[in-house]
């Protein structure tokens, strides 16, 4: 049965150390979120503090620690982020609860983001994350075996899994050499375009890899061209997340100017 925060926070104000440390880590950040929540609307700060340090004090968890700079009255919508980010089904503001509407992606530019044998849960939520921020179609995977619930995927995704089409591409490189619109490998290599000196089409499917072992040679055959990043420093290359961030950043400088 689903609890109400302020139920959920009553628990955490006076479960005994033995029932605590009982729990799941899962549950254990869903009070500490509650816990956060309600302090927050009761302007219980000072006490927040005070009930958080004992129950950490209990057992090994994830926690936050504010900056000395932020007053704790700011730090509380941190703690509560941060502890709801653990969660498989996140607690939802008041906010969200009164506008309890679904939301629908519009995006802004006809970008698609196929992201190529990428495993790392962290990644995928941060690609998400890039999408939005870019204002981007969408992300095609080509492993059906990423569960957007992952605690790892919504951490970095902050939300955006909720809105962002994300779909899985059973045969991609059928699909990619099929498709009318042009194929942008993100890739070093010969015949590979600095990105200093590329023009991004107005529509795109943007080809994304592994770091490690990059695109496969049948996947950069069918693309239209290749893109890479100038890099100067001993290792020759870069998280995905970090160039698909430079990349897009490129794409909208041209498309939105």
């Amino acid at each position: 049965m689903k609890h109400s925060v302020s139920n959920l926070a009553k628990f955490a104000d006076t479960i005994t150390q033995k029932k605590f440390m009982s729990l799941s880590s899962k549950k254990q950040h869903e009070l500490l979120a509650a816990l956060a929540l309600t302090s927050i609307l009761e302007k219980r700060h000072l006490g927040f503090l005070k009930r958080y340090e004992e129950l950490l004090s209990w057992v090994e968890l994830d926690r936050y620690t504010p900056p000395s700079h932020i007053p704790i009255e700011e730090a509380l919508k941190f703690f509560f982020d941060f502890h709801n980010s653990f969660l498989f089904y996140p607690i939802k503001h008041d906010e969200d609860i009164k506008n309890n509407k679904p939301l629908v992606w519009q995006k802004k530019f006809n970008i698609s983001i196929y992201a190529d044998q990428i495993r790392s849960p962290y990644n995928v939520g941060s690609i998400i994350r890039i999408i939005d921020n870019f204002g981007f179609k969408e992300l095609i995977l080509s492993s059906d075996t990423m569960d957007l619930k992952h605690p790892r995927i919504k951490k970095t995704a902050r939300g955006a899994e909720s809105w962002i089409p994300v779909k899985y591409e059973k045969n991609p490189y059928e699909w990619l050499k099929n498709t009318n619109l042009p194929v942008i490998a993100l890739e070093t290599g010969k015949g590979s375009i600095n990105i200093n000196e590329w023009n991004p089409p107005a529509e795109a499917i943007i080809v994304t890899g592994n770091e490690e072992h990059g695109l496969s040679k049948e996947i950069l055959k069918i693309c239209n061209d290749k893109v890479n990043i100038p890099m100067y420093g001993y290792k020759n290359s870069m998280n995905v997340t970090h160039a698909l961030a430079i990349l897009g950043s490129k794409i909208i400088s041209v498309l939105d100017a």
